[in-house]
């Protein structure tokens, strides 16, 4: 999947899942804004992936962030249900058949 001209916000950025998948979205041109707690972490981070990116640290477990976390968690889940109810509603239709 190419992501040139693509952001994407990760949060949690420097944990060891969330600087693979930094590793992975960079190496596919997305610019990133990579968040974490620790700013040294994400400053080294952003400077050892390909391409220009922004750090903003953040603990989004406490305080008036934890609301926009779990707002943002629950968008997900709702795009990710939306997503598969379209795709099985296609295949029912026979949509991609030949």
């Amino acid at each position: 999947m190419d992501l040139d001209g693509k952001t994407v916000l990760l949060t949690g950025a420097t944990g060891g899942i969330g600087r693979a998948i930094a590793e992975a979205l960079a190496g596919r041109g997305a610019s990133l804004v990579l968040s974490a707690r620790k700013v040294d972490a994400l400053n080294e981070l952003a400077g050892s992936l390909p391409g220009e990116h922004r750090v903003a640290t953040a603990d989004l477990g406490e305080g008036p962030h934890m609301g926009y976390a779990v707002q943002w968690f629950a968008f997900a889940i709702i795009l990710v249900v939306g997503y598969i109810a379209f795709i099985y509603s296609q295949t029912k239709r026979g949509v991609g058949r030949p």
